[in-house]
C-alpha cells in the first residue's frame, strides 16, 4: 500500500473518487458478487489557512455610548434594541438610567435581575481586539455583572471579568465611580465573524450596577477585506402604533425607489383637512447611519399636526450596511421631491419645508440644506485649493424635475467634519465613507460634509451641541457654523450647551426644544412665501403640457364590473386567496385597517373598446362604513394589468404591491354618518 500525504483538499478528492469507482460500475461479470476494501489508511496533516498578523494603527470598530435619543431615549428606561440582543431568563431586560455624570451623556446601561445584554460581531479583517468599556456601582451589597466573550456564536464563553465590590450593608452600602476598564481577546477572534461579547447578572444582585460606552477595536488583518458591518442588521420588529384622535397616519407610503428597491415614508396629516395648505416639518432619524429607522418618530410626527401645525413627515434612508454614502443624502432628498410632487395629495404647501435631524440624521439635515437642487453637473470647491466634480447627491429614485429645497434646518448634534483625528478613528464615519478611513480619502471626507457646499442662498440653520458629547464632538458643529458664516449664509443659530451630552436631559431640553420651534416657525410656518417652490430651475412643465380650460364631459358608460374581476389582498396574509378562502364573492368586501399590514381591493376593466384619443373615464365605486364609528379614507390608484383572476390572486402573486408603481387617481372619505 502507497502512503498518501497531501492536503485536506487532496483528501476529500480521494474519498469522493472511491466513492465513485464503487458506484460507477467498472466491475462487471457475475463473478464480482460484492467488493471490500479493508487496510486503507489515510495520513495527513490538518492544514489550515495562515492568517497574517494584524499590523497598523487601532482601529475602532463599533462602538455604542448609549446616548443617541432616537434609540435610547433621554428618560431612562429604554429597553437596549437591536443590535443588542437581550437574552436575560423571564424576559428580564437592561435598560438605560439616566445620569448626568454618566461617562457619556446622558444614559448609562443598568445590568439587573436575570439581565444578559449580548453583541454579535463580525470581525472579518480585523485582529488583536480589545473590548474597552466603563463600570459603576451605588447602593452595593452584593451582586456582580460578568463579561465574557465566545468566539464560536455563544456555543462556549470566556471570561473577561466579574465586576464586584467588597459586600456592604443596609446600613453602609458600597459604591465605586465610573471607572474605565478594557481586556483584549485571544488571538482566536482574529478574523473570526462568529464573535459575540456579553454583559450578565452574576451574583443576586442587591446593588445598582451599570456599564457605559462600549468600545470594540483592533488592528486591520493585511490582505483580508473587513466584513461590510460588524454588527447584524437591526431586527426589532416594528411596535404597533395606534394614532391620536385627529390625526390621519399614512404610516408606510412608497416614496420611489432607494437603489433596487422601494422606500417609505410615514406621513401624518390632520383628520380635517384645512382650508389652506400647511407648512410641513421633516423628521431625519439618527443612529450613526448604520440603525435607526422612521417609525421611532411616529410619535413625533403625530404631534407636529396636533401641537404645532405641521403636517408631520418621518424619512427613512438606506443604511451604511446597505450602502455608503451619498446613497443616504439621495434617499431623503427623494423624500422631499415626493412631498412636492404630492402637495395637493396631503394638502401641504410645497414651499414652507423645515428639516429636523439628531446625530446623522442632523448631518442629513444639514446637507439637505447645503446642497439644495445640486447636480454631477455642478462642481464644488475644496479647502484643500481643489474645484471637484458635485457627487450623485440626488440620485435616481423618481421625482427629478421637483427641487429638494428646505426653507430651514435645526441641526442636533450632527456630525459634520470629517477631517479630524476623531473621524479618522470614528467606525461610523468609516462606513459611511465606503469602508475608508477619513484621513485617507480626504476628497470623498469632504464631500460628504455639509459644510463643503455652503452658499449665501442657503436656509437658516438653527445647530445645538452639548459640551459634554462623547459621541460626537462639539468642535464639529463649531467648525461647520463657521462654514456657514464664512459662506455667507444670512442665519446661522449656534449654542454649545453646557453639560448636556448626545442627547440633551432636563430643563435644557425643554428649552432647546422651544427655541427649536420658535425658530421653525419663524422661518417655515410663517414664512412669507413670494416665490412659490416646486420645480428645479428650469425643470417647469411647459405651458403646452396643461390645458388652459376643462373639457365639457358626456358620459358613456364603457364598462361594468363582472363578478369575478373584484378580489382583495392582504400583506398579513401573503399567500390567501380570499375568495377560495370565504367561497363567495357576492356583497361587500370587508377590510379591516391595520398599522402594519397593507390591503388592497383590485378590480378589472376591459377598456380596449373605449381608447379613443383624450378620452377621460370616471369610475364609481361604492363603499360603506364598519363598526369603528370613524371616518376612512380610501385612494384609487391606476394600473395596467389585466393578468390575474379572483380565485387566484394573492399578495405574493398579484402584479403589483407597491403604490409606487401605480398611478394616483384620487382619494374619497367614507362618512362614519352613512
Amino acid at each position: 500500500m502507497g502512503n498518501l500525504k497531501h492536503t485536506a483538499g487532496w483528501r476529500r478528492m480521494i474519498t469522493v473518487m472511491v466513492a465513485l469507482l464503487m458506484a460507477g460500475g467498472l466491475f462487471t461479470g457475475n463473478s464480482v458478487q460484492a467488493l471490500s476494501l479493508t487496510d486503507v489508511t489515510m495520513f495527513g496533516e490538518r492544514v489550515q489557512d495562515v492568517i497574517p498578523e494584524p499590523e497598523g494603527p487601532e482601529l475602532e470598530i463599533y462602538s455604542d455610548h448609549f446616548d443617541d435619543p432616537d434609540n435610547y431615549g433621554t428618560s431612562g428606561g429604554i429597553a437596549i434594541p437591536s443590535p443588542w440582543l437581550q437574552e436575560g431568563a423571564g424576559n428580564s431586560k437592561a435598560k438605560t438610567s439616566v445620569s448626568a455624570t454618566a461617562p457619556s451623556l446622558p444614559n448609562l446601561v443598568k445590568i439587573d435581575a436575570t439581565d444578559v445584554l449580548a453583541l454579535p460581531l463580525n470581525l472579518t479583517g480585523y485582529g488583536n481586539i480589545k473590548l474597552s468599556y466603563y463600570t459603576r456601582a451605588s447602593s452595593y451589597i452584593s451582586g456582580s455583572v460578568i463579561i465574557e466573550w465566545s468566539g464560536d456564536g455563544g456555543g462556549t464563553w470566556s471570561t473577561l471579568e466579574e465586576f464586584k465590590l467588597t459586600p456592604g450593608t443596609v446600613e453602609q452600602p458600597n459604591k465605586e465611580s465610573n471607572q474605565s476598564k478594557s481586556q483584549r481577546l485571544d488571538s482566536s477572534a482574529n478574523n473570526n465573524a462568529a464573535v459575540k461579547i456579553r454583559f450578565r447578572a452574576g451574583d443576586a444582585m442587591l446593588a445598582n450596577m451599570y456599564i457605559d460606552s462600549v468600545v470594540i477595536s483592533g488592528q486591520a488583518i493585511p490582505g483580508i477585506t473587513p466584513a461590510p458591518s460588524p454588527v447584524p442588521p437591526v431586527t426589532d420588529p416594528d411596535p404597533e402604533f395606534t394614532p391620536p384622535e385627529g390625526v390621519i397616519l399614512y404610516e408606510d407610503v412608497a416614496i420611489g425607489m432607494a437603489g433596487d428597491r422601494i422606500q417609505y415614508a410615514s406621513i401624518a396629516v390632520p383628520e380635517h383637512a384645512p382650508a389652506e395648505p400647511m407648512p410641513v416639518m421633516v423628521y431625519i432619524h439618527g443612529g450613526g447611519w448604520n440603525h435607526g429607522d422612521r417609525k421611532q418618530a411616529l410619535s413625533s410626527i403625530c404631534n407636529y399636526v396636533l401641537k404645532r401645525g405641521y403636517i408631520g413627515v418621518s424619512l427613512d434612508y438606506r443604511l451604511t450596511p446597505e450602502a455608503p454614502f451619498p446613497a443616504q443624502i439621495q434617499d431623503v432628498k427623494l423624500g422631499i421631491r415626493y412631498l412636492r410632487a404630492h402637495a395637493g395629495q396631503y394638502g401641504l404647501d410645497p414651499s414652507r419645508i423645515g428639516v429636523w435631524g439628531s446625530s446623522a440624521g442632523g448631518h442629513l439635515a444639514s446637507l439637505l440644506g447645503t446642497t439644495a437642487d445640486l447636480t454631477v453637473q455642478d462642481s464644488v470647491y475644496l479647502d484643500t485649493g481643489a474645484t471637484v466634480a458635485v457627487p450623485d447627491l440626488e440620485g435616481s429614485g423618481g421625482w427629478p424635475e421637483y427641487s429638494d429645497k428646505v426653507q430651514a434646518v435645526a441641526d442636533w448634534y450632527g456630525p459634520a467634519d470629517f477631517t479630524t483625528t476623531f473621524a479618522d478613528n470614528y467606525s461610523s464615519v468609516t462606513a459611511l465613507l465606503g469602508g475608508h478611513h477619513a484621513l485617507s480619502v480626504p476628497e470623498q471626507a469632504r464631500l460628504a460634509m455639509p459644510g463643503t457646499y455652503a452658499s449665501p442662498d442657503d436656509p437658516p440653520f438653527w445647530i445645538r451641541h452639548g459640551d459634554k458629547d462623547a459621541t460626537i464632538p462639539y468642535t464639529d458643529s463649531v467648525t461647520f457654523a463657521g462654514q456657514l458664516k464664512a459662506a455667507g449664509v444670512p442665519v446661522v443659530d449656534l449654542d454649545i450647551v453646557a453639560g448636556q451630552g448626545h442627547g440633551f436631559t432636563g430643563t435644557a431640553s425643554e428649552e432647546a426644544n422651544a427655541e427649536a420651534w420658535v425658530f421653525m416657525d419663524q422661518y417655515v410656518k410663517n414664512r412669507v412665501v413670494t416665490e412659490p417652490i416646486l420645480y428645479k430651475e428650469g425643470r417647469e412643465p411647459a405651458e403646452d403640457d396643461t390645458p388652459n380650460e376643462e373639457p365639457e364631459w358626456i358620459e358613456t358608460e364603457v364598462g361594468t364590473l363582472q363578478p369575478t374581476d373584484d378580489a382583495v389582498i392582504d400583506s398579513s396574509k401573503p399567500d390567501l386567496n380570499f375568495n377560495q378562502a370565504t367561497g363567495s364573492s357576492t356583497g361587500l368586501f370587508s377590510i379591516s385597517s391595520g398599522a402594519s399590514t397593507q390591503k388592497y381591493v383590485y378590480f378589472k376593466f376591459d377598456l380596449t373598446e373605449a381608447n379613443e384619443a383624450g378620452d377621460r373615464y370616471l369610475f364609481k365605486v361604492a363603499a360603506k362604513k364598519g363598526s369603528s364609528n370613524t371616518d376612512t379614507e380610501l385612494s384609487l390608484y391606476g394600473i395596467d394589468a389585466g393578468n390575474w383572476t379572483e380565485s387566484s390572486i394573492t399578495w405574493n402573486h398579484a402584479p403589483v404591491t407597491s403604490l409606487n408603481d401605480a398611478a394616483f387617481i384620487g382619494k374619497f372619505t367614507v362618512d362614519c354618518r352613512k
